[in-house]
């Protein structure tokens, strides 16, 4: 018989900021105690004050780790993912969290780390760290990860451009990811509020996804997120926010496309179930309604204008990089061609910034370096820059494919982020910005170069 050993538990000499600060965290009945009691308050408090609806539950894996991934509009959505669990789960669960703003004082590092079991996570700085600490979690059976790849809280309530951060974690590994949609936090408890509105909240699950069987590598991990962010933002399509300025109006008759799912696709681990793409109600018209992904803005523009290869080679040197015929050729190609490739935020920069030092000539100075992230106001001001569009030509060519906004609503788009008036371009618009581009210019020339 072994002889019995005591083995002290390793924060002992802690102090309390430190024990929740620190993660892993030590097993201590009181903590469990709280957390599950805060939980049962915060599940009553959803489903009553905010009469949450959750929809797509049974899509949650029964075993295994998972990762839960989230649109991000306030802190109610940790409470409604929390909600969507088990109550026996809770202590195997855990957000994901800015270590700089939950975990900056005393007070609030407690809250979150006993009442949220939250994983701090650091935004900037060393995130490889905090990118392991995620994996190794996963590696034990039976955890779940909550994540927010946008990052930070949306200020308009609208989906934001995913983080490569999601991508990285999952690249490589059988972990399923469960994409997620909440709608009507962002009006119950926007940025900066006090006490949250009795607004209804709906959560929508979908189906696990599977990125085992992708190779690792850059390319890799910015399909992964942008694939995740279209399933996010799929699941949002059939209730637009009504904070959304220039939503999506759906007739009472209308109803959404319904998914198909593919055998064994729950709790599969051989299958990557892609989001449907789900058709919406725009300008009187019925048509499918996918993200606009950077190489839709890649074939959109070069038809508009009609280039030909050697003048898109041409413009990808004017930005900075030199492409072989091949990799245009990958990126032009359908998305369901077996040869497709992904086109990054950088080469479609890339590719804007040559544009437009071929329209309006290279400046003196150093050049601009290509963004690595984009969104869809940058898109959009760079080719309004290239092209020397003022407001009216803006609305115009909005016009022509059916879609009225006005100028004021229109300069919102090109405000700094965080300006009280600034307004994400949501993906219908610039869609039809870039359908409007090809009725004008397809079958003219386009405008001459600026000396």
């Amino acid at each position: 018989m072994e002889p019995w050993r005591y083995s002290p538990a390793a924060d002992i000499d802690s102090t309390l900021p430190e024990r929740f600060r620190s993660f892993p965290r030590e097993p201590h009945l009181w903590m469990y105690v709280l957390r599950f009691v805060a939980a049962l308050v915060m599940r009553t408090w959803v489903r009553i004050w905010h009469r949450l609806e959750i929809h797509g539950a049974e899509h949650l894996p029964q075993d295994g780790s998972f990762v839960l991934v989230c649109n991000h509009q306030s802190h109610l959505d940790m409470p409604c993912l929390g909600a969507a669990l088990p109550i026996s789960w809770i202590h195997r669960a855990f957000p994901a969290v800015a270590a700089d703003y939950f975990f900056n004082n005393g007070p609030r590092s407690a809250f979150f780390a006993i009442m949220i079991n939250a994983l701090p996570f650091e935004r900037e700085g060393d995130t490889d760290q905090s990118l392991q600490l995620c994996r190794e979690l996963l590696q034990s059976d039976g955890n779940i990860l909550m994540i927010f790849p946008e990052g930070t809280r949306s200020q308009s309530g609208s989906v934001g451009r995913f983080r490569s951060g999601i991508g990285r974690l999952v690249e490589g590994s059988d972990v399923l990811v469960v994409p997620c949609h909440l709608d009507g936090a962002h009006r119950a408890f926007p940025k900066g509020a006090v006490i949250p509105r009795p607004v209804k909240l709906k959560l929508r699950i979908g189906e696990p996804r599977d990125y085992s069987a992708h190779q690792t590598g850059r390319e890799t991990v910015a399909q992964i997120s942008r694939d995740l962010e279209s399933a996010v933002r799929a699941l949002g399509i059939g209730a637009p926010s009504k904070t959304q300025k220039y939503r999506a109006r759906t007739p009472k008759n209308a109803r959404n496309s319904p998914g198909r799912r593919l055998p064994g696709s729950r709790g599969s681990r051989d299958t990557v179930v892609m989001a449907p793409p789900v058709s919406i109600w725009i300008a009187g018209d019925v048509c499918d309604n996918p993200p606009v992904t950077n190489n839709d803005t890649l074939r959109r523009v070069r038809y508009a204008f009609d280039f030909s290869d050697s003048k898109m080679m041409q413009l990808f040197e004017l930005g900075g990089r030199e492409v072989s015929r091949a990799e245009l050729s990958d990126w032009l190609k359908r998305d369901d061609n077996p040869d497709f490739q992904p086109c990054s935020d950088v080469v479609l920069a890339t590719f804007l910034n040559g544009l437009i030092v071929d329209r309006r000539g290279r400046r003196e100075g150093p050049q601009p370096e290509p963004e690595t992230r984009l969104n869809n106001n940058l898109v959009l001001t760079k080719i309004k820059i290239a092209l020397s569009l003022r407001s009216e030509d803006l609305v115009e060519i909005l016009q022509l494919a059916a879609y009225g906004i006005s100028q004021h609503e229109l300069s919102a788009f090109f405000r700094r982020p965080g300006h009280r008036q600034f307004r994400e371009c949501q993906d219908q618009i610039l869609r039809r910005f870039l359908q409007g581009l090809q009725i004008k210019y397809r079958n003219q020339d386009p405008p001459p170069p600026t000396d």
